[in-house]
């Protein structure tokens, strides 16, 4: 019986595995711009756009993170803004809540 359900857990592990390698992100705007290198805004809008070589995919939920090196954003650590799990299919307008923005950072 255990190993039944830990093949069970096993192969659903796998269906996961797969359905997350076929959607991406991509086209990440801030304030309607591709890599803006200023903005005036305290609270920019984001978006982005969901990419996947399967038909008819949809998001349910997004987590945006905002880290103030790559190294912290690549640890999955966003010291700036973490929104958690958001449940909602927004790909635009979602509004930056975190930590005030420093002026002149890259």
């Amino acid at each position: 019986m255990i190993k039944k359900w830990i093949m069970c857990l096993l192969m659903m592990s796998i269906v996961l595995v797969n359905v997350a390698a076929a959607v991406t992100v991509g086209e990440l705007h801030c304030e309607s711009r591709r890599n803006p290198l200023g903005i005036d805004e305290l609270r920019p809008q984001l978006s982005w756009i969901i990419e996947s070589d399967r038909r008819s995919e949809v998001q349910t939920a997004y987590q945006v993170l905002v880290a103030s090196t790559p190294e912290l954003l690549t640890a999955d650590h966003g010291d700036l803004w973490d929104s958690g799990k958001v449940a909602s299919d927004a790909t635009a307008q979602v509004e930056y809540a975190g930590q005030n923005l420093p002026s002149h950072a890259k």
